[in-house]
């Protein structure tokens, strides 16, 4: 990893920057009904949690703790 580009290990990444660095990626369009439904998952996360608060997600649940 390149310390001079990616500065923080929780520094998020774009899709094309995931796939430059080998990951598997599929992307989906912002329009796609299976991402909308991630990002309204992520929105109400964001406003559920408190600022010390972290969620730690699993295959079956999100954990506010």
């Amino acid at each position: 990893m390149d310390v001079a580009k990616y500065q923080s290990h929780a520094q998020m990444i774009g899709w094309e920057a995931a796939t430059e660095i080998g990951l598997t990626i599929e992307y989906m369009p912002a329009t796609d009904v299976v991402w909308r439904k991630y990002w309204a998952l992520y929105c109400h996360l964001r406003l559920a949690i408190e600022s010390e608060q972290r969620i730690f997600e699993s295959n079956y649940v999100s954990l506010l703790l």
